[in-house]
């Protein structure tokens, strides 16, 4: 039976996030796909001074275990272009799309102010504080997380384009219907157990 702790980890950046829907990887798109019986997955990027503690809880997490993982989840952040380490740690976590029986589950989220949240675009960018179990096994040590706090959102972006300032471009319309933070009302009943 695998080892399981609570934590709650520093404050961070998002990266590669996969947290709208759980997806699986497809070998014939050579990328995830979104699938209900895959994971949730985002990686997060604190700063070496802040990791240090959460690395401990960590460590401290697989030696109670007696068990030896083969895969950690944390390491130390490089520079996609050069290779060289940015002085940040990357800490990995997860969350399967279907409960142990078989239900589907979605991490929790809340605002800034500990607040109940519907729904939240979280891109590349955003500052998130995560909750969760350290699950460990013999193969790896899994932060499976169950809750986002969201501190600060990135505004969304497609691509690294430069905007082209000349006439007769395309200009998309802006969405006015799409919310990207939407606030549980005041008055409307929850049974979600925001754990910050």
């Amino acid at each position: 039976m695998k080892q399981k702790t609570p934590f709650t980890s520093p404050r961070g950046v998002v990266k590669y996030p996969k947290l709208d829907q759980p997806y699986v990887w497809n070998d014939s798109t050579n990328g995830s796909v979104p699938d209900p019986s895959g994971e949730y997955s985002t990686k997060l990027v604190v700063s070496e001074k802040l990791a240090k503690p959460f690395i401990a809880v960590i460590d401290d997490a697989i030696k109670a275990s007696g068990i030896k993982p083969k895969y950690l989840p944390y390491k130390g952040e490089t520079d996609k272009d050069t290779g060289e380490p940015t002085g940040n740690v990357e800490f990995t976590f997860k969350m399967y799309g279907l409960s142990f029986v078989k239900d589907p589950q979605k991490p929790l989220l809340a605002d800034a102010k500990g607040r109940p949240v519907k729904k939240a675009n979280i891109t590349p960018g955003s500052e998130i504080i995560i909750s969760g179990m350290i699950k460990v096994g013999s193969k790896s040590a899994r932060m499976e997380m169950s809750g986002l706090q969201i501190v600060r959102l990135a505004p969304a972006s497609t691509t690294d384009f430069a905007p082209i300032d000349e006439d007769d471009v395309f200009i998309a319309e802006d969405d006015e219907d799409e919310e990207e933070v939407t606030q549980v009302e005041k008055d409307e009943p929850t049974n979600d157990k925001i754990p910050f």
